[in-house]
């Protein structure tokens, strides 16, 4: 019977940790993450959106906030979609996965996967992110949209 008394306090501890694990992420790190996401990928999509079409002096992309956790950019036949994924936590480090789609004509392509590292006590992020940050890279995403011969407006 001991042996079965130790195997329940080794479940209540792991409980335990699983628990005062799961309220940190909720009450600390998601709000941290959600407004990272937001201020530095989300809002830079839109601001780019919005500065292309006010410059160009037409609606020739739009932007689509569909929830908190997925946003698109759309041409006339082409769209982006950002899918916000898995968040892992690690002792000083938290990583945010954003999966980007690509979709032309109804054909879906994945582009590679966006990954956001937080230092929780710091603050510091950092992207792992093709070309140097997040407007660069959807500079590049919307040229590949209009040199792309089936791109309409």
């Amino acid at each position: 019977m001991t042996e079965f008394n130790e195997l329940v306090e080794k479940f209540k501890t792991k409980l335990k940790i699983t628990q005062e694990t799961q309220k940190y992420k909720d009450e600390v790190i998601l709000p941290l993450i959600n407004e990272i996401y937001d201020s530095e990928f989300v809002n830079v999509f839109n601001n780019l959106v919005d500065d292309l079409n006010e410059r160009v002096g037409s609606k020739v992309v739009g932007f689509n906030a569909d929830s908190k956790n997925r946003f698109t950019v759309e041409g006339m036949y082409h769209r982006l979609i950002f899918q916000k994924s898995r968040i892992e936590i690690y002792e000083n480090l938290v990583s945010l996965n954003i999966v980007p789609l690509y979709i032309w004509k109804g054909t879906t392509k994945h582009i590679g996967i966006i990954t956001m590292f937080l230092n929780p006590e710091t603050n510091e992020v950092k992207w792992e992110i093709p070309f140097n940050n997040v407007k660069d890279y959807a500079i590049k995403l919307f040229d590949g949209l209009i040199n792309d011969v089936d791109f309409g407006m």
